[in-house]
């Protein structure tokens, strides 16, 4: 497969994550009050435009992409659990610490 092919279909799988249903059942769980939603991490609570998703698992693990299949499973959880509410900062440093987990992983690897 091509790498443009690849990544596109990634791309198109991410999107349709953002309908499935138990992302919307934590979202629902991370709700306070009309229009107020609270972080996972750091429990600031605020509207929906300063929180971001977060799985749990990370999609691509330290090993980095791996097979469609794993990465499908890790993309759509089964349980709301899979799932948490993020404020904005909260969500980039627990992307950038897993980044950084991974590029840690692959150079131990070489």
């Amino acid at each position: 497969m091509t790498s443009k092919k690849r990544a596109f279909i990634i791309n198109v799988l991410r999107r349709a994550s953002f309908t499935w249903w138990s992302r919307t059942a934590a979202l629902k769980k991370a709700r306070v009050k009309r229009g107020i939603y609270r972080c996972n991490i750091c429990k600031y609570e605020g509207p929906l435009k300063d929180f971001e998703m977060d799985h749990v698992i990370p999609v691509i693990g330290k090993e980095g992409f791996t097979t469609f299949d794993e990465f499908i499973e890790r993309l759509f959880p089964d349980s709301p659990n899979g799932w948490q509410l993020l404020c904005k900062p909260c969500h980039t440093d627990k992307t950038n610490k897993e980044n950084e987990e991974r590029r840690d992983y692959q150079r131990k690897k070489k």
